[in-house]
């Protein structure tokens, strides 16, 4: 259905045990809310999410980041925002900075969501999503230099990381830098030819390169 939870290498029978009993016990506490959206009534799967929110019930945490993901799909970006600051304010988590500055983003204000980015950034230099959204905000900017810059960041911190290897290959192509790209999209199609994250574009692109 959906991406639940992560293992990190090396792995074993008993992470992967507590990782599936986690997923279970937060889909039952989350049922309301995911029937809700399945029903097509994201009005009513929002303020459930609230609502636990507010309460601090079972998985109130994880409700409210669906809440704002909800919103922000919704384009309601102001809600989204106030939302992932929210969460941010409750327990610091890195995604809930990073969802107040893809709304920013999103709602067409890449200025404030640098100025996130470089809070987030501060506070969680390792963290690869925010490399990914700095490279947007300067790719809208028109800074195409610095979106490498930043993407190169996201890719060494992820080298196995397949969507990343390909989105800084194509960046490296359009830049002109024709020697990277290619270097860049044969490791791309190396590693995820068979995967369904894999762009054929690359191919396309490294046959030009």
């Amino acid at each position: 259905s959906s991406v639940d939870g992560y293992i990190v290498r090396p792995y074993s029978a008993g992470s992967l045990h507590d990782r599936i009993e986690q997923a279970r016990h937060r889909k039952a506490a989350l049922y309301d809310i995911y029937r809700a959206l399945e029903q097509g009534d994201p009005d009513t799967a929002v303020t459930l999410c609230r609502q636990r929110f507010a309460q601090r019930g079972p998985q109130w945490l994880q409700a409210a980041r669906i809440g704002a993901e909800i919103l922000l799909r919704l384009e309601r970006f102001s809600e989204a925002e106030a939302l992932f600051r929210a969460i941010w304010e409750a327990d610091p988590r890195p995604w809930a900075l990073l969802g107040v500055a893809r709304t920013q983003l999103d709602s067409g204000a890449p200025h404030q969501a640098q100025e996130t980015l470089a809070e987030l950034v501060a506070a969680e230099p390792d963290y690869p999503e925010a490399y990914d959204v700095l490279g947007r905000v300067e790719l809208e900017l028109g800074r195409f230099q610095a979106a490498l810059g930043h993407l190169e960041k996201a890719v060494e911190l992820t080298p196995m990381a397949i969507g990343r290897q390909q989105r800084l290959g194509m960046l490296a192509y359009f830049c002109g830098n024709r020697d990277k790209a290619t270097e860049l999209l044969e490791r791309s199609t190396y590693l995820g030819l068979d995967s369904k994250m894999f762009d054929s574009e690359c191919l396309v692109l490294l046959g030009l390169s």
